[in-house]
């Protein structure tokens, strides 16, 4: 999981920073619903990378979570579809995961709160 700050540092107590996830899609439909389905509420934004996205897949990740946004990518790399990714996501904090991965909601929350604290200007996750 990697976490890149899009917007502002947080100036005050209370304020509400957008978070963005980006997810580039290789692996299963299986995989990514999981993904989907572990990812906090404090989530705004769902960005699905890739350049083999069924309809099916897509239809059931707008099943679980509404507003999902797909953006295609031919290139197979995981880095050119990050940037991709990261270029059409909209939040002020934007986590970057792996479909394939178990999500940790912890984690994604933790990262968003050093960057929210000013404690970090890229957290990262191995």
């Amino acid at each position: 999981m990697t976490l890149i700050e899009h917007g502002p540092p947080d100036t005050g107590v209370g304020e509400h920073h957008s978070v963005s996830v980006v997810i580039p899609v290789g692996g299963s439909a299986r995989d990514l619903i999981r993904a989907l389905e572990q990812l906090p509420a404090f989530v705004d934004e769902v960005v699905l990378v890739g350049g083999r996205l069924t309809d099916g897949a897509i239809a059931a990740a707008r099943a679980i979570r509404t507003g999902v946004r797909v953006v295609l990518d031919v290139v197979p790399d995981g880095g050119p579809s990050l940037r991709t990714g990261f270029a059409a996501a909209h939040g002020d904090c934007v986590v970057a995961l792996s479909a394939e991965e178990r999500v940790d909601p912890a984690d994604i929350a933790r990262f968003v709160g050093a960057l929210q604290a000013g404690g970090a200007a890229w957290p990262q996750a191995a």
